[in-house]
């Protein structure tokens, strides 16, 4: 049993789950990289509270410009605008970045709960740069996508590429994930939702096989 959980950097879980990104992206790619999203979504386990299982920053795009918009050749609103077809405004917009695990289980719930984390805040797309194997997670999961643009490091100030270690390597691909087509994800009697006032607060079980 999982609990997804979003907290803000005065939660007790917060410094677990930012050492947890800076050793995992350390010992993936050799980087040296620090959180600088002012929300993380954790996994724990439901009954041990503080024990950060995987995490990602969590940022929506109306209280702060994102990460992955230095890939983007306009805003993110204007981007994602475009591809859909629709318009969207930026308070429909939320990203995910630096997801780091301690196990394969944990990380996959994460990637899988996140959308349905997203929707519940009131958010419809969701912007994340992913690495291949990432991307073969999500689809692996059912999960539906667009790509946007690769994720060049040239985006990167020059002073800060070495800190990136071997990450684009990986040759990262910026990706909107629009949730309203991801709602088979949501439902399903293997999951069970809980909400905290004010805190989303998810409570999840997974069936045995």
């Amino acid at each position: 049993m999982y609990r997804i959980r979003v907290i803000s950097p005065e939660s007790e879980c917060w410094s677990a789950a930012r050492d947890l990104v800076i050793r995992a992206y350390g010992k993936k790619y050799e980087a040296a990289i620090d959180i600088t999203y002012r929300r993380l979504i954790i996994c724990e386990p439901l009954h041990e509270s503080g024990c950060v299982l995987s995490c990602a920053g969590f940022q929506l795009a109306s209280d702060h410009p994102l990460f992955s918009e230095r890939y983007l050749p306009q805003c993110a609103e204007s981007v994602i605008s475009e591809k859909m077809q629709r318009p969207v405004s930026r308070d429909q917009i939320f990203e995910v970045g630096s997801l780091a695990s301690s196990t394969m289980g944990a990380g996959r719930e994460l990637v899988r709960s996140t959308p349905f984390a997203g929707w519940c805040m009131g958010q419809r797309y969701m912007l994340v740069t992913i690495t291949s194997r990432l991307r073969a997670m999500l689809d692996d999961l059912g999960m539906v996508y667009e790509l946007l643009t690769s994720a060049d490091i040239a985006a990167i100030p020059e002073a800060r590429r070495r800190d990136w270690g071997r990450y684009y390597e990986t040759q990262p691909v910026c990706v909107v994930i629009p949730l309203d087509r991801n709602v088979h994800l949501f439902g399903g009697d293997e999951h069970q939702y809980a909400f905290a006032p004010e805190q989303l607060n998810l409570a999840i079980t997974r069936r045995s096989a």
